[in-house]
């Protein structure tokens, strides 16, 4: 039985007036992320997924600008996303040989 979570994991946005509060919104973004996988089942978040990443861009909009966060399986995010966002590859860490 797959427990798969629709793509995208997590999507969510955070307006800021000012190129000086970045930092705050990036940081507002990943402690909603951080709760919302919190939410969701072991189960659910355990899942694998295929070349997972966490996607990262900006716009200004009129006065503002607004940071946004995706989640999400490159698949979805080549087909839903602004082609110049952020990409981090999500990577599980390979044990390093013992020397």
């Amino acid at each position: 039985m797959s427990y798969r979570l629709p793509m995208p994991l997590v999507d969510i946005d955070q307006p800021f007036t000012a190129v000086g509060d970045l930092e705050d919104a990036l940081a507002s973004l990943h402690a909603r992320a951080i709760w919302f996988l919190s939410t969701r089942s072991n189960a659910e978040v355990n899942e694998e997924y295929d070349d997972l990443g966490a996607y990262i861009w900006t716009v200004q909009k009129d006065s503002e600008y607004v940071a946004h966060f995706e989640l999400a399986e490159r698949r979805h995010a080549l087909s839903h996303i602004p082609e110049d966002a952020l990409w981090v590859p999500f990577e599980v860490p390979k044990e390093q040989p013992s020397v």
